[in-house]
């Protein structure tokens, strides 16, 4: 018997101590937009790489935002940094999406937008 109660609380701390996390990549553009930017031609140069974040937090499932929210947030972020200016615009947009914690507890999600800025030359 008290091997067992030896078991059940080695078992309890072991699952207590560690957290659970996940991490999805997502190249698909679904934040729409009105202008479509045709590349090929060699009328463009690439100036630099822009990352925005967005970072979300629900306790026992409640609050926070939903992922298109988190992933809206992490956009409008990127474009804040990117400062564009003229004939510039943001182009290969990706999110990393990244979820840690102790479910069903605590979940903390981070979203990473990534693009590259480009300057048309012609």
């Amino acid at each position: 018997m008290r091997k067992i109660f030896a078991f059940i609380g080695i078992a309890f701390l072991f699952a207590l101590l560690t957290g659970c996390s996940t991490a999805r990549y997502n190249t698909s553009n679904h934040l729409n937009t009105e202008t479509q930017i045709v590349l090929s031609e060699a009328n463009y140069k690439i100036i630099k790489q822009v990352t925005g974040y967005a970072e979300t937090t629900k306790v026992f499932g409640i609050g926070g935002l939903s992922r298109r929210a988190c992933e809206a947030n992490a956009y409008a972020d990127m474009v804040a940094n990117a400062n564009l200016q003229g004939s510039q615009a943001i182009i290969n947009v990706s999110f990393d999406d990244k979820g840690k914690g102790f479910l069903p507890i605590v979940w903390i999600r981070t979203v990473t937008a990534k693009g590259y800025v480009i300057e048309f030359t012609k």
